[in-house]
Parts: structure tokens; sequence; C-alpha cells
């Protein structure tokens, strides 16, 4: 059963052989596995298939990749530990181990798990192990006269790596003798394609072509071993691949200062502003606060992990005094002093998002853009401590209801006391923000970049056509154009306007804006600047207003926030049975998977009518308190406050 199932003879030798995949993941090939045995006899055959097999079934298919390179490891050090002189057997058996190492390495990096991140020590020892297979099997091929039989004897020691730290040889057990130097190769016959870092680039293995399998043209006696031998006649070894081949034509930064100065600049050069240094540059001048300003060479994966384990105990501003507040690095520091159990972490977003996006982006712009051979390390630890995601609830009918009776929408005592009840109907920016927002979906920002060349007939139905900022954009290519720019390729699109948008005047404002020259169509809409970084702020206006109106008129249930208005539309949209290809499109949103991506690029007029077509008895409660604020006004019972006042008094 062993002979048919395992075993199989190819040229007078025996190969073990499994005809499924035990290592299989998603991504891998479907190739069978097959090994050379190194022998023609059957007995021996069986015996070392019995060897391998262990090795194999010990690997089977495992989702938890940490799990299985921990094992590994210690099968690694296990066999580092054993020493000379070396049989057959073990050359096989380790050879097996070898083979079992790129498979796991490569299936790990597949789904990008950060091997090195969990057990820093695996590459250097990884290479060892490596090396010392290929230097066995040089010195057992020289003890039969089959490889560099003009040598020198081998010597009887185990080489010494010079790339394994004494820290980590003592821990793994592993004795040094330093009167050994380390054998040259002439032609190493497998060489591991190994980061500079603790992470790993998937490594591409092969399986089942013959020089992959390490098959040889001249049998060895299994039975042989070979004194370990004294030294090894060297000619030059062959050089590992470099990532890079034209580093003289990449920028060179000495120190962590300098390369996160560089890293800005060409963010302000993408962008054309300093946006980043507020988004990117508090989080990178953390890096630079807490590792020092060293030189980049000196950078190890080791000081990344450490980096990363502080960027999740970060404080967030509650409870911390203001001095302390000027820089990630003071609250960090306090939350250091005081301890993170008197404070609150940041939340889960912030840190994943935010924090480890700006590393993740540093690193890979370092790889790239310049000679910085920047540990292959990914930011990506999970923190259960940190504070989850801050849930939006959408409004309830009653919460809806009561927002627009607020005097804004149904008379107000001033163009600028928009919030105390009187006799002025004032249909300003925020007037409209807010009815957009809920009604059409669109986000507080894109609300403020409105053009009025954006409101578009199509047939009998009213667009706002985001699409033509898009086309602006390309043609204008400006700084100023940029201003213009939307969250994200989805929000370019067209959404239909409701018909209680145009009743209540929307369509009006347009035209009378453009007579004026205008070409905003909330012109009044102030557009807030960062104080450091002078970002512009689009959706800052109506969040200011929104948090006075929370906070003065009661609207401070859990979860409530200005963005509910676009979960409110999202939950009529549900409750009308609109597809979610129709909706994703509507709300700016990604496609969800393939089959969202089929059908017309932009909304038609059918699907348009669709997410018309059917009206909630919440929708018609609201328009009945708007129209009745409008009617009034249009018959004098509430005095309207004309277009040019409220644009000035802004």
């Amino acid at each position: 059963m062993a002979r048919a199932s395992f075993l199989t003879r190819r040229d007078g030798r025996y190969w073990f052989q499994i005809r499924f995949d035990p290592f299989r993941n998603a991504g891998d090939p479907n190739r069978h596995v097959r090994f050379a045995l190194r022998t023609a006899s059957y007995a021996v055959a069986v015996q070392r298939m019995c060897r391998v097999m262990s090795i194999v079934t010990e690997f089977k298919v495992d989702p938890d990749h940490r799990a299985a390179t921990v094992n590994f490891f210690k099968m690694m050090a296990e066999a580092l530990r054993v020493p000379g002189p070396f049989s057959e057997d073990q050359r096989v058996e380790w050879e097996m181990l070898e083979r079992v190492g790129h498979r796991l390495i490569g299936a790990a990096g597949a789904v990008n798990h950060p091997i090195g991140v969990h057990s820093p020590e695996f590459w250097p020892t990884w290479k060892r192990f490596v090396e010392r297979n290929a230097w066995i099997d040089k010195a057992l091929r020289q003890g039969t006269g089959t490889a560099d039989a003009s040598g020198p004897a081998p010597s009887r020691s185990d080489p010494v790596s010079g790339d394994m730290p004494p820290d980590v040889r003592t821990r793994l057990g592993l004795t040094e003798v330093p009167t050994a130097p380390w054998p040259g190769v002439t032609t190493f016959l497998r060489w591991p394609e190994l980061d500079n870092g603790t992470t790993i680039r998937r490594i591409v293995t092969e399986w089942g072509k013959d020089e992959a399998l390490i098959e040889y043209e001249q049998d060895v006696s299994p039975a042989k071993t070979v004194s370990v031998p004294t030294s090894v006649q060297v000619s030059q070894t062959t050089a590992l691949p470099q990532s890079r081949n034209d580093d003289d034509d990449l920028v060179h930064n000495e120190t962590l200062a300098d390369a996160i100065k560089a890293r800005l600049d060409s963010l302000a050069h993408k962008y054309g502003d300093r946006r980043a240094d507020e988004s990117h540059g508090r989080v990178l001048r953390f890096a630079l606060d807490f590792l020092g300003d060293r030189p980049l060479n000196e950078i190890v994966a080791r000081d990344l992990r450490d980096l990363e384990k502080a960027l999740t105990e970060i404080p967030n501003r509650t409870g911390i005094p203001k001095k302390h507040c000027k820089s990630l690095y003071l609250r960090y520091r306090y939350g250091q002093e005081v301890g993170l159990d008197q404070l609150t972490r940041c939340g889960v977003v912030t840190v994943e998002n935010t924090y480890f996006g700006a590393m993740n982006a540093f690193l890979r712009w370092a790889r790239t853009k310049t000679d910085w051979k920047a540990p292959d390390f990914v930011f990506d630890l999970e923190c259960e401590e940190l504070a989850p995601a801050y849930a939006r609830d959408a409004f309830h009918d009653d919460e809806l209801l009561r927002f627009f009776r607020l005097p804004l929408f149904t008379g107000c005592a001033s163009a600028a006391h928009i919030w105390q009840p009187g006799k002025f109907f004032v249909q300003n920016e925020l007037y409209w923000g807010y009815i957009i927002h809920i009604f059409v979906g669109l986000r507080p920002s894109e609300i403020g970049k409105l053009q009025t060349s954006n409101l578009v007939q199509d047939g009998d139905l009213w667009f706002i056509d985001m699409r033509k900022t898009r086309k602006a954009e390309k043609k204008a290519g400006s700084k100023a154009a940029k201003t213009l720019e939307l969250k994200s390729a989805n929000a370019y699109r067209r959404t239909p306007l409701p018909r209680l948008l145009i009743d209540l005047g929307l369509i009006d404002r347009k035209y009378a804006l453009e007579k004026r020259g205008e070409h905003r169509l909330f012109p009044e809409w102030h557009v807030y600047h960062h104080a450091k970084s002078g970002r512009e702020m689009w959706g800052h206006h109506l969040s200011k207003s929104w948090q006075y109106v929370k906070h003065a008129h009661s609207f401070e249930r859990d979860f409530l926030t200005l963005y509910s208005g676009r979960h409110t539309l999202a939950g009529w949209y549900d409750a009308m049975k609109l597809p979610q290809r129709i909706r994703d499109r509507l709300l700016g949103h990604a496609s969800q998977g393939v089959p969202g991506d089929y059908g017309p690029i932009d909304l038609t007029i059918d699907e348009a009518r669709a997410a018309l077509g059917t009206e909630l008895q919440i929708q018609f409660d609201i328009a009945d308190i708007l129209l009745e604020a409008k009617l009034k006004a249009d018959y004098g019972q509430l005095r309207p406050v004309p277009l040019s006042m409220g644009v000035l008094l802004r």
C-alpha cells in the first residue's frame, strides 16, 4: 500500500509523493508533492518515507499560521542542535523540512501573515537552517567524491552563521565555535529569498520541477555518513539577488527626520497643498519622537514592533490637560505617567486606519522611492483594549419630525438667529444643507462644494450631477480644481432630486445665483482651514451647526450623529426594497463584489425613478412641515429673507 500510495520510482531511484496537497491554501497551486528519497533500495526508501511522512502530517492544512510557524521554528531549532557527523537519512529528513518551510512561508505570504512579527528570530534561524542543509549536502557529496573531490577534507564543526545574533544562539541552545569559519559554497543549489526585516515577501517554489526538487545525477549510499569537514575549498560565493538595481537613482536620506521631511514633501507635491502635514505628519512625528532621530540603517524590525505597540497606547484627548494634547507623543507620555487605566485609548478605527495606515504608507514609499532598505514590516497589531468603532444610527421618525419643526425650517427670529423662533423664513445654506443631506444623501463636504452647474435636468427629472466636477478637475488640473475633489471615485455620481426640493425652490436658487454670476450653489458656506496644515475642511460648516443643535435641542441619544442623515436615507432605500446596486450608486459607495460592477456605470433614468417612486409616510409628514412654512412665506404670514441678505450675513 505504501509503495502504491507514497513511493514512486524514477530512473531506478525512489521518490516520496503524495497525491493531495497537505499544505493547500487559497491561491496555492493544485499540484501533488514529490520529493527525492535519494536511494535505489526499497527498504531504505520505506524507512526514509516514514521520516518524511511524520513531517508532512505535522503541517497539514491549518489556518493558524502563527501556531504552524512556531511549531516549524521549534523543529528547525531542534535540527540545528544536532551535532555532526550527519547521515544521509538526516539530510533527506531536513531537506523535506526545508520544503515544508518554503510551503509554509508561501502560504502565510498568500494571506499576508507577518511571520517575523511574532518570532523575530525566525528569519536568521531559517537562513542558517537552509545554508546548513546546503553545506551538509556538499559535505556528503565530497565524502563520496561526487562533488569538489579536489577540495580539502571537510571540517568537524557545524558552520556558524554570521547572521544569527549571539543572544539568539543562546536562547536556541546553539553553541558557537569561534575558530570554525563559515565554509563558503561555490554554488548554492537553493537560496531562500529572505527579507531584511521580520515580515515576508512570498517565496516562490515551483513544485514538480526537477531542479526545485534537488535531484542529483548519481546516488549516494544511504548507510554512508561523513566525518564533518575541517575546511572547504571556496570559490566566489554566489551573491544574493538585489531588490533594486538602480539605487543611484533613488533618493538618499541619512536619518529618520530627513526621510520624514522627504515623505511629507512628496505628499505636498501630490496633493498640491500641505494637508498631509496634519494627517500623516502627526503620526510620523510621533515615530520620530518615539524612535529618536537615528540613522535609517540602524532601524530594525524590533524597533518598528515597539513603535506599533506604542501607537495602540495613545489615549484620546478626553481627561488630558491641554498642555499634554499638543502632540500624539505628549499624549502618549502622559498616558504612560498616569496610567492608561485612568484614560480612554484611541478608537480602533483611528489606530488601524490613521496611525497604522500612515506608517505602512511611509514604509512602502521608503522601499520604492528611496535607497533605504526598510524592514518589510506591516503595522497590523490587534489590541482588544482599543475603544470600539463608534456606531452610527439613523434618526427615529419622532426625532426627524422634531428636528424639522425647529425655527430654521418653520420661522426664525432673523437671518442671524436662525434657531430662535420668529417671523422670518430663511432658506440659507444650512436650511438646504440639512435637507439635501437627509433627502439626497450627500456628504456634508460634498454639499459645500456643489456648483450651480451640478444641478442638471434629464428628461422630466432633475439631478445633482457631480460627474461634471470630475471632468472639470481633469480639464483644469490646477490647484484650485483640487479643492473640488470628493472623497473617492465612487462619490462622483449623479443623484435624482426629490420633487420636494424643487417645490421648496432649489432650482430657483440655482437660476438666481447664475444670473448674479455666482458659480457656487452655496456661496455663504464657510470653508474652514486647519490651523496647522491649512487643509480645507468643507464639511466643518455643517458639523459645527449640528454640534450646536445637538446640545441646544436635545438630540443627544447614543449613536446619533450628523451622518445619521445618510443612515436614515439608507434605511428608507431598504424599506423601498431598492436593489443594493442602485443603493450603492446613490450613496456613493463602492459596489458589493463582482455582481455590483455589472450594468450601467451611472444611474439611469429608470433607476432614478425607482429611487423616487416610493415615498414613505415619514417623508410625507416632513414634506407637510416644510411646504407649510414655504406657503406661509409665499402668502405673507412669514417674511422671506432675500438670498442676497443671507449671503451678506456670512
